[in-house]
């Protein structure tokens, strides 16, 4: 039985911040988890919770 992800850390910028005041149904978040990789997170109330391996923020482009 696997265990759950946990988040290790968070990142934060201001195009993340912009992009997340705007949308309604749905939350975005670049977070490290307890495999200590980097990951594109979005949790959707219509879609469901989804999350993509990533080296850079889609926003800033800062390497991660």
């Amino acid at each position: 039985m696997s265990r759950p992800m946990e988040v290790i850390e968070s990142h934060e910028c201001k195009a993340l911040e912009n992009y997340n005041a705007g949308l309604k149904k749905q939350q975005i978040a670049v977070q490290q988890l307890s495999d200590l990789h980097w990951y594109w997170v979005r949790w959707s109330e219509k879609h469901g919770n989804t999350a993509d391996g990533i080296a850079y923020c889609p926003y800033c482009g800062h390497k991660l």
